[in-house]
């Protein structure tokens, strides 16, 4: 009898020893898990996202390997580059043509041409931006919206030397645009400028001072106006408007539309709107 207690006895204690070894044993008292040193708490370990493991890892685990992710692109559906944070649209950079209306009447006169109006009585290389009713020959322009004055540059038809849309003074000494008089710019093809007077930086009409960052866009409405800076660095009343030639019409910019019309009979106040097909 008294072996069958000693043996007894040494079984209860190599059981007590081996569950202190264990990572598992329970708290006799609490009957809640013991936490070991070095070990993973439960809840740390089913928080451990299996499809977050490497290869290597989910292999040596017995798991199998992570499928393949591919970037997967549709045919005719490309990524938009141009496509603005949802916090700042005015980042976004718009393509399209712009579609010409009177400003009276709202009657459609056509659209900013991509072919170059040559002005009559003046070199052959002097050339504005002028009128087209088809839609095939339509500039086609982009540019970024901003909250000041920006450029619209061309995307075809103008001299790559000239590529934004600008204004340029008919002369060196009238560059002014002003309420009374009947004095007007051409719409034409520019080089760069920043925001300020006319300056001579190149443009298809000649060797005469000249802007390009004159633009102005609604996005509520998609009308694009124009803001000339006169030479003492103030912003001017500006008005898009036609005037028609012996064989076109080109487009100017002007501060009157009143002593315009009355110096330049036929002439008549346009509107522009961007017309995009994105």
């Amino acid at each position: 009898m008294l072996k069958v207690l000693q043996l007894v006895f040494v079984i209860l204690i190599v059981f007590y020893a081996t569950s202190l070894a264990s990572p598992n044993s329970f708290n006799i008292d609490s009957k809640k898990p013991r936490k070991v040193a070095g070990s993973p708490s439960p809840e740390s370990s089913s928080a451990i996202d299996s499809k977050q493991l490497t290869n290597a890892v989910r292999l040596a685990r017995g798991l199998p390997p992570r499928a393949p992710q591919f970037r997967r692109f549709f045919p005719g559906v490309r990524p938009n580059p141009f496509n603005a944070s949802a916090s700042n649209p005015n980042l976004a950079t718009i393509l399209g043509i712009i579609q010409i209306t009177r400003f009276d009447d709202g009657e459609l006169v056509g659209y900013v041409s991509r072919e170059l109006n040559s002005i009559p009585g003046s070199a052959a290389s002097s050339q504005t931006l002028a009128i087209t009713t088809t839609l095939m020959t339509a500039l086609n322009v982009k540019f970024t919206p901003n909250d000041s004055l920006f450029e619209i540059t061309a995307l075809d038809g103008l001299n790559p030397l000239y590529p934004f849309l600008g204004g340029a003074a008919t002369s060196a000494t009238s560059v002014d645009l002003v309420s009374g008089s009947p004095n007007f710019v051409y719409i034409t093809g520019s080089s760069s400028a920043d925001v300020g007077p006319p300056t001579v930086v190149g443009n298809s009409y000649g060797s005469v001072p000249s802007e390009s960052s004159i633009w102005n866009y609604d996005k509520s409405t998609r009308e694009i106006t124009a803001t000339w800076i006169n030479a003492d660095k103030t912003s001017a009343p500006t008005y898009l408007s036609a005037l028609p030639m012996a064989n076109s019409t080109s487009l100017v910019l002007i501060g009157d539309p009143a002593a315009f019309n009355a110096t330049y009979p036929g002439s008549y106040q346009l509107k522009f709107t961007l017309m995009t097909f994105q």
